[in-house]
């Protein structure tokens, strides 16, 4: 008797023990499931992280979360090389759900969650409404303009879509204080005053696209929402006839409107600030990372003293190779010692590209540079390849095995040569296009944007 109230004292103390860290349980079944595991991954902006992993059994499988998981958008991946996956809302309660991998969507049943209920009510909203335009547009197409039909079938095409623009509204009302009511809220687009000529609607814009935007709400920063949102918010400060200041000024507006508003929340702000920073990291306007580190990071009361200077350093290696300012003298030496400088070049157009052979996106753009150098060079348009191997000899076998005529250069010192810390070269591979004074003129992310640079200075063809 003894033991068997000890036995069951314990496993009271293991249930109260789960019930006071608020487990909280994903559990699916899936017909026709091919799969043997399946991963829980969490999303944060851009970035998707694998948290945990569960074996199939049946078709089922389950995931385990403490009280401490943030809430927010999950995915489970079925297959990663396919990008197969089951989106769940989780906001600290049980989500049960079974459904058909033929037809995923359309047979999906939510048994317990009503934030991925709500979610996967909607999106079937959708697929019908998409289903029933497509439809009606097929069919409309085979009758003539004026046969009743016709007109009965855009009738209901326009119904249909009066139907689709007023649904968000109705779901946002009937699930007031849901996670999934803000991340609804936050995908709708905001309606601009059809009497607004192009500068006014895009002044509306800055002032209103983030009105739908509920900045208080952390667990919308746990979901691939926000990132888009961001940068389709600085499209609005942008002008095709802008020179590099004005736009770099506009850019700077943006962010500091972007900043003001999310700056109630403070983890809604850094991880705006992460974004920012990702999307001006490389590329002509790279000063912006610049401008972001020195106002909104050097300000920062948790930064110490280390973090300051290692900030204060980024901003002047950035700002030392940023575009419009003179590159860097780069002297390099052959094996006889024979000097080349950068500033004896008397091209009127030069690309500097940092590379490696151990970088896997460099060795599939080579090909292509080569096909645009071979168009451009009759133009007065000179490559310096400046390789950071720190294996001469793998870099020569490399180079003896392509045809590649441009200048190419190593100096098997790699990532500290004198050049790769002049041009703040952090990633590869990295352009600078450079005119006939040496200026900076772009920094393309590429070769796409080089190729349209080029073609805009009547380069390339």
């Amino acid at each position: 008797m003894l033991r068997l109230f000890f036995l069951c004292t314990m496993f009271s103390v293991v249930v109260a023990s789960l019930q006071a860290q608020d487990v909280y349980k994903i559990k699916g079944c899936l017909d026709n499931n091919k799969y043997q595991q399946v991963y829980l991954c969490g999303i944060l902006g851009d970035q998707k992280k694998i948290i945990d992993t569960a074996l199939v059994t049946n078709g089922c499988f389950d995931f385990y979360l403490n009280g401490t998981t943030s809430p927010g958008m999950y995915s489970i991946i079925l297959d990663v090389k396919k990008d197969a996956y089951i989106r769940v809302l989780f906001n600290h309660e049980n989500i049960v759900f079974h459904s058909d991998l033929n037809h995923l969507l359309d047979s999906m049943e939510i048994t317990e969650s009503k934030e991925t209920r709500l979610y996967y009510e909607y999106s079937k909203f959708l697929g019908r409404s998409s289903r029933k335009t497509d439809l009606l547009t097929k069919i409309s197409g085979l009758y003539i303009l004026e046969d009743k039909f016709f007109k009965a079938c855009q009738a209901e095409i326009s119904n249909v879509n009066r139907q689709s623009a007023a649904e968000p509204a109705n779901m946002i009302a009937r699930s007031q204080g849901t996670f999934f009511a803000r991340l609804l809220a936050a995908q709708q687009t905001v309606k601009v005053p059809g009497n607004l000529e192009e500068g006014q609607r895009n002044k509306y814009l800055r002032e209103h696209y983030l009105d739908n935007i509920d900045f208080t709400c952390t667990p919308l920063i746990n979901s691939d929402l926000l990132p888009q949102v961001i940068k389709n918010y600085l499209t609005f400060y942008e002008q095709k006839d802008f020179t590099q200041t004005e736009q770099e000024a506009g850019y700077m507006a943006g962010i500091d409107q972007l900043l003001a508003k999310c700056a109630i929340n403070s983890e809604m702000y850094d991880f705006v600030i992460r974004q920012l920073l990702d999307i001006f990291r490389y590329g002509n306007y790279d000063i912006m990372g610049a401008y972001i580190t020195e106002k909104y990071m050097l300000t920062n009361k948790c930064a110490g003293e280390r973090d300051s200077g290692n900030f204060k350093m980024s901003i002047e290696n950035i700002r030392r190779v940023s575009v419009g300012k003179t590159a860097p003298e780069m002297i390099l030496k052959d094996s006889l010692g024979k000097e080349t400088r950068l500033s004896g070049f008397t091209d009127d157009y030069f690309l500097i590209v940092f590379w490696a052979t151990t970088c896997s996106h460099c060795i599939k753009m080579l090909p292509e540079l080569s096909s645009i150098y071979a168009k451009c060079h009759v133009n007065s348009f000179e490559i310096l390849c400046y390789s950071l191997d720190a294996d001469r000899k793998k870099w020569k076998d490399f180079l003896a095995g392509g045809n590649y005529q441009w200048v190419n250069y190593n100096d098997s010192l790699g990532w500290k040569s004198k050049a790769a810390r002049d041009f703040n070269v952090n990633a590869t591979p990295l352009f600078f296009l450079l005119n006939k004074e040496k200026k900076i003129i772009a920094k393309p992310t590429d070769l796409g944007e080089l190729a349209e640079k080029l073609r805009s200075l009547a380069i390339l063809k």
